[in-house]
């Protein structure tokens, strides 16, 4: 069951996914592009929504290994914080690097609120 601080921060997650801040990417947290921008997994999301910067996300894996490899997840804490174990994190991932829009990402996690919420 989540916490109300995990709930509220899959709901700020959510906010994030649909408001079109962040461009969708494959393969890593967080991938810095030529032009100075940055592409994001959904779980690099979820750790900008966490205020965690780009850099701070290098120490989670220090040369942005892909997100099928072990350190291409948030860490154990940061995870944490969302409620999210390894499986979930993995399906995450999995929907994210198979192109499912943020939207449908975003629909995806209010499911998981209301499946997970303490009754």
């Amino acid at each position: 069951m989540l916490t109300q601080e995990q709930k509220e921060n899959v709901e700020k997650l959510v906010a994030a996914l649909r408001g079109g801040e962040y461009q969708q990417g494959q393969g890593a947290l967080c991938v810095g592009e030529t032009n100075g921008k940055f592409t994001y997994c959904c779980l690099g999301v979820a750790a900008k929504v966490l205020r965690i910067s780009e850099q701070e996300m290098k120490k989670f894996h220090p040369t942005f290994l892909p997100l099928a490899s072990s350190g291409g997840y948030l860490t154990t804490e940061v995870a944490e914080k969302f409620g999210f174990d390894r499986a979930v994190q993995q399906d995450l991932a999995g929907r994210n690097d198979r192109g499912v829009p943020f939207e449908r990402i975003a629909d995806y996690l209010e499911e998981f609120v209301k499946a997970n919420l303490a009754l």
